[in-house]
């Protein structure tokens, strides 16, 4: 394929305001607290004669109990009633509208689904448009018919790179490579039936096409439920046609995990170079 589809690398990671709004409003009431009680502190100290000493409560005597007497009732500054009031009102306030707001962001995002396609923008749609115009304008052009394919099969717009695909198909039939792409397209986008059809026609056409084995491999291996004794030829054979390739260091990795005993790859003779020996 051309590209990595846009889902891996333009897709950006969106984090809902709902997701923080517990820490930050936590974080907000701590920060006012303690900035409203350093502010009444400052004020105490700035001007001590505002200050009423408490008195401390005495003892009654089990005298004074029977005879009904009572203690001098404690007194507080204002400023120490005002500061406790005030500190009161800041910590429910804060708390109050912490919670209206997560409640609010919670509800506003729920119609705000990541994984809704109506919420995906495309970021090919602008090239994808200009190339359907350099279609439209030169229909018999097989390179720009193949490229409006591959962007619409990169841009998870599989249903109408299908068409396009088969219209390239129908111009060259012979053609492994776009076909490969073809296939690629298909596997990702959720149709594997149609997508080893196309595969196998690869091979067919190109028996040494090293990505085609990888990917029908990989095709087979993730597929639901996994169908790794099927998986395992295309591995094998992706390593001997040429072990020194990364697609070849995957297969490996993957026949090991599946605990395939893997065999030594030799390089596999193109037809070219076996007509000239």
């Amino acid at each position: 394929m051309l590209s990595q589809k846009p889902s891996e690398y333009t897709k950006g990671v969106r984090i809902s305001p709902s997701h923080l709004s517990p820490y930050f409003w936590y974080c907000f009431v701590q920060v006012n607290v303690f900035e409203w009680s350093g502010r009444l502190m400052v004020i105490q100290q700035q001007y001590p004669n505002w200050k009423r000493t408490v008195q401390k409560p005495r003892k009654r005597s089990q005298t004074a109990r029977h005879k009904g007497n009572t203690l001098p009732p404690v007194k507080r500054s204002r400023l120490s009633i005002a500061f406790i009031a005030i500190s009161s009102l800041v910590i429910c306030s804060m708390l109050a509208a912490g919670l209206v707001t997560a409640i609010s962001l919670d509800l506003v995002s729920l119609g705000d689904d990541e994984d809704d396609p109506e919420n995906f923008v495309d970021p090919n749609a602008d090239v994808v448009a200009a190339q359907q115009t350099e279609v439209a304008a030169n229909p018999d052009d097989y390179e720009a018919m193949l490229l409006l394919a591959n962007l619409l099969g990169n841009s998870n717009r599989v249903d109408e790179a299908i068409p396009v695909y088969e219209q390239v198909m129908d111009l060259r039939p012979e053609d492994a490579a776009a076909r490969l792409d073809f296939a690629r397209a298909l596997s990702d986008g959720g149709k594997p039936a149609d997508a080893e059809v196309q595969f196998l026609r690869v091979i067919e056409l190109d028996p040494n096409n090293q990505a085609a084995h990888y990917y029908l491999g990989e095709m087979y291996r993730l597929a639901t439920p996994p169908r790794n004794d099927e998986a395992v030829p295309y591995y094998q054979r992706a390593i001997d046609i040429d072990p020194d390739s990364f697609l070849a260091d995957q297969s490996r990795n993957n026949l090991t995990t599946l605990g395939v005993p893997i065999t030594a790859g030799t390089p596999v003779a193109s037809p070219d170079s076996e007509a000239a020996t």
